[in-house]
């Protein structure tokens, strides 16, 4: 292509799909089962209109059932993904669903220098909280997973006594890490302690669960974390509310 047929090319804006950086490789490509030719030039007028129309003769052909098998692995792969619960399933074990040692103290140090960041822009109460939560799922790539917000879980209710028969209520984890549509770890992010979302980490089926925790009474935290999870299967990550430097590194 010489450099008038280029400039030519370029400020056209009618053209069907190209193969400019392959010109010896195949002549057509295949959309939703159709195989659909390529073109190196702008068309004329005439030849778009053409080419449209033997374009929606070729697509007279397909049918909902046709399109809905090409489709549906890329629906499943965006589906919201629900926590599921302790009592429905156990916690997978699989290798791949394990984050390294390395990895979560990776994590746990990102997570904090988020929340600094966040802390310097001023935000505040549920816009800190809504700011910090999009990062934490954003930051699921970073670590082969996938990122999820407000995923429907279910828990009982921990605000009835023990001698109540206990009641299932429905709520929402405010972000969750899979790998092939399976947990791997769910995080609750507050400023206060809530019961509830210790509730939700404690009963849900991931192999790794986190309450990040950005409030003022950090003493109040850990002292509930402490009596409510003996059994530590909590990570709590806390955010400094100021720089706090590592003179061991």
């Amino acid at each position: 292509m010489n450099k008038n047929e280029h400039e030519e090319f370029r400020h056209c804006r009618t053209l069907l799909p190209r193969r400019i950086s392959e010109p010896d490789g195949p002549a057509s490509f295949t959309l939703l089962g159709l195989t659909l030719p390529y073109t190196l030039y702008p068309m004329d007028p005439r030849s778009h209109r053409e080419s449209l129309r033997r374009l929606r003769h070729a697509a007279s052909g397909l049918t909902p059932e046709r399109v809905r098998p090409l489709l549906q692995p890329f629906v499943e792969i965006w589906r919201p993904l629900a926590v599921p619960n302790l009592k429905d399933s156990p916690i997978p074990m699989d290798p791949d669903l394990q984050l390294s040692p390395p990895a979560l103290t990776d994590l746990a140090a990102r997570i904090r220098a988020v929340g600094m960041n966040l802390n310097k822009s001023g935000l505040k109460g549920v816009e800190y909280h809504n700011a910090l939560q999009r990062h934490l799922a954003a930051l699921a790539g970073t670590f082969d997973c996938q990122g999820w917000t407000e995923s429907p879980a279910l828990f009982d209710d921990p605000d009835r006594s023990a001698e109540d028969a206990p009641v299932q209520l429905a709520g929402r984890v405010d972000v969750v890490w899979s790998r092939r549509r399976l947990p791997v770890a769910v995080f609750e992010v507050d400023s206060t302690v809530k019961p509830r979302s210790l509730q939700k980490l404690k009963e849900a089926a991931a192999p790794h669960k986190f309450w990040v925790y950005f409030g003022k009474d950090v003493w109040s935290f850990r002292t509930f974390l402490q009596r409510e999870d003996s059994g530590r299967t909590i990570v709590p990550i806390i955010v400094p509310r100021t720089f706090i430097p590592n003179f061991g590194d």
